[in-house]
């Protein structure tokens, strides 16, 4: 599958529906090198994203809305 689709849901994922998570929660929830939408990851973690979740990067703090603190 193409780059920007979700692995799980199989839903492309638009610039503003990018987030980045801390290296540890993507190692235990993540899907190595793919994509996963945000409802998708969450449904993995079993709980929503917190600030305390997410990179500080330019990612979460510019491009999508729901990660800007």
């Amino acid at each position: 599958m193409a780059k920007n689709y979700c692995f799980d849901c199989k839903s492309r994922i638009m610039p503003k529906g990018w987030f980045m998570v801390k290296n540890d929660l993507w190692e235990k929830h993540g899907q190595n090198k793919e994509f996963l939408c945000m409802d998708c990851f969450e449904k993995r973690m079993n709980r929503k994203l917190s600030a305390k979740d997410l990179m500080d990067c330019f990612i979460n703090q510019k491009v999508n809305p729901y990660t800007i603190q």
